[in-house]
């Protein structure tokens, strides 16, 4: 009797996915915990079951909330769709969306708006990895709706670009939020995080030695890039780095970043 509750339970709560205006940004209660549930069960797009087709009709759900604030995320832009946000404001996919459209209103000045979105638990990571998913929906469909919502790349690679240009202004926040969501990218954002993070390393040595007592505390972040760092770009930041009085001081950040990045 009780599978029976369960099975009712989910049926209606896939009809209250579907049902409603067309373009409708209001989010049912608990359909993020109900994604993930899919998600881990049946992957996010595979063969055509029931729970595959009820996972569409959630991620489609996403899709209208995320088309809602597209338009609102450009410099200057109305503040439409905010309704959508007041709505919404307890579902982890739709804060992000709602903080970064904000964040593109403004021009990148109120860098709180983005910082306070960054996720810190396995539950906010999740709702930023599938980003992608939700905006890529209807890109190989003839639905009309073909284009990549927060686009050409989608929502997270931009997200993280922002996130990173945070970082390379030297706000000390972003550099402690970006390092703690470093370990945890995978797949392409892995790959897009790594790229950034050699390229810190390289390009902007001194805002890293400048701001080391930030970036020593994320020793997971660190070892990471030491795993991923090309053998030549570790020789040649050596040098760099050697060629600096300071790293003569052993207690110095110069001696520290080489001892954890650079040590065989």
């Amino acid at each position: 009797m009780k599978n029976k509750y369960i099975v009712l339970a989910c049926a209606l709560f896939a009809a209250s996915v579907v049902i409603g205006e067309e373009g409708s940004c209001q989010l049912p209660e608990g359909i993020f915990e109900r994604r993930s549930a899919l998600v881990a069960e049946v992957g996010a797009y595979q063969n055509e079951t029931d729970h595959s087709k009820e996972l569409n009709a959630i991620n489609e759900k996403y899709f209208q909330f995320m088309s809602k604030l597209k338009n609102t995320a450009k410099p200057g832009a109305p503040q439409l769709g905010l309704e959508c946000c007041e709505s919404s404001s307890q579902d982890p996919i739709a804060e992000l969306v709602c903080r970064l459209s904000a964040y593109l209103r403004a021009e990148g000045k109120e860098s709180n708006v983005l910082l306070e979105s960054v996720p810190t638990g396995p539950r906010a990571r999740e709702a930023l990895w599938a980003l992608d998913d939700i905006a890529h929906l209807h890109v190989s469909d003839n639905s009309g709706n073909g284009a990549v919502l927060f686009g050409p790349y989608g929502p997270v690679t931009l997200y993280l670009d922002e996130l990173y240009r945070l970082v390379r202004s030297g706000n000390k926040e972003a550099i402690s939020k970006y390092l703690g969501l470093y370990p945890y990218a995978d797949g392409e954002h892995a790959e897009q995080m790594d790229d950034q993070m050699q390229k810190l390393l390289n390009s902007d040595t001194d805002l890293v030695l400048r701001e080391w007592a930030v970036f020593k505390r994320h020793r997971k972040a660190l070892l990471k890039l030491r795993n991923v760092l090309p053998t030549d770009e570790k020789k040649v930041l050596q040098t760099k780095l050697h060629a600096k009085q300071e790293c003569a001081n052993p207690s110095s950040a110069c001696a520290e970043l080489v001892d954890i990045l650079l040590r065989k």
